[in-house]
């Protein structure tokens, strides 16, 4: 290993004085195994996800006595649990700071030579349950979203943890020949919801939420001179070291409108919502059943968003920091027409060779 992975990576008990460095600690199916295992490691990448995907986790190491591919070589399904230290990130009197990864389950093993290295990929979603994998047939009456969520969740033997301020009810749903991961997606998504399993829990969450959120990070082009000298803006301000911005114009629309009519006798139900930053661009319809006037707006704003959401989108890379997070807010200052506040929708952290971090983000929607 070169000198810099040697100190990005090292055992606890290595003196090296006031060196930034991050301290690995794994665990192969609940047994801590971080001191065999570091003086191995050449590199992890671990990727964070906001919804609709599995995290997951990476360890390369090095393998020139051959253990990792004979009598080392891990079992499919086993489980890792994952977290990793810093020290002295930004100073030498910096405490060490943990992060938790959470728990991932082996599912591809991969051994090259040349040189000789072994490379354990994990992700955060089970594959020893019938989450996925499995197809099902089922049906629900007169029952809440959290309600279906659990009854699938106790299915798979994981925990529920719901943050979003509503709790939809839904008259009936079907589950026909899907899996429960897949039918619990497109449950979430058409009742404006988002969807993640993690860490041995089915976490279901308001994306709208987590965007009207302070924004935690300021990525600028150029650091302000007014910052260093310490401005009322105290947020850490972070200079990407590449960037990409997209700009979408197909599927973004100025607003939607909403049409129902059960039956030529009945009464027309409609509803227009308009997105609050547009004057110009097409019209979104949407024909589905209604109850009300209000549903149907209700049913057009959400319609609308899924729709606008991916207008602006980013790519930024950055040195590493292990608080880059799927689902925090940050400012992006210096790009002109680019500027504003948007939501990290994925954080790929790839240590080893250097600590570097590569965001995705999608700018947050203004007004609704």
């Amino acid at each position: 290993m070169s000198k810099f992975i040697e100190q990005l990576l090292l055992p606890t008990n290595v003196p090296t004085g006031y060196a930034r460095r991050i301290i690995p600690h794994i665990s192969y199916d609940g047994v801590d195994i971080s001191e065999d295992i570091s003086k191995h490691i050449t590199s992890i990448s671990y990727t964070d996800v906001l919804s609709g995907y599995a995290d997951d986790l990476q360890i390369s190491l090095e393998d020139t006595a051959g253990l990792w591919h004979a009598e080392w070589f891990p079992n499919m399904g086993a489980t890792l649990e994952a977290v990793l230290e810093s020290r002295y990130w930004d100073s030498p009197s910096d405490m060490p700071r943990n992060v938790q990864l959470g728990t991932f389950e082996i599912d591809e093993i991969e051994c090259k030579s040349t040189p000789s290295e072994v490379t354990i990929k994990s992700v955060s979603v089970p594959n020893n349950t019938t989450l996925r994998g499995v197809s099902h047939n089922r049906a629900w009456e007169k029952v809440s979203i959290y309600k279906i969520v659990e009854d699938i969740a106790k299915g798979a033997k994981l925990d529920v943890v719901y943050n979003a301020p509503e709790n939809p009810n839904v008259d009936r749903v079907e589950q026909v020949e899907q899996s429960d991961l897949s039918f619990l997606k497109k449950l979430c998504d058409d009742h404006g919801l988002s969807l993640k399993v993690t860490d041995k829990q089915i976490v279901v969450f308001d994306v709208v939420s987590l965007e009207q959120a302070d924004a935690v990070f300021v990525f600028c082009k150029e650091i302000p001179v007014s910052v260093e000298n310490g401005s009322v803006d105290t947020r850490p301000h972070y200079k990407p070291t590449s960037w990409t911005f997209t700009s979408a114009i197909r599927e973004v629309y100025k607003s939607c409108r909403v049409e129902y009519q059960e039956g030529q006798k009945k009464e027309k139900i409609q509803a227009v919502f308009q997105d609050p930053n547009k004057v110009e661009g097409k019209v979104l319809v949407v024909k589905q059943q209604v109850a009300s006037a209000a549903e149907a707006e209700k049913l057009a704003k959400k319609e609308l968003r899924k729709k606008n959401c991916e207008e602006i989108q980013a790519k930024i890379s950055l040195p590493g920091r292990l608080e880059y997070a799927a689902g925090l807010t940050c400012e992006i200052k210096g790009y002109g027409v680019f500027d504003g506040k948007y939501i990290i929708t994925q954080a790929a952290h790839k240590i080893g060779g250097g600590y570097s971090v590569d965001l995705e983000l999608r700018k947050c929607l203004n007004g609704f």
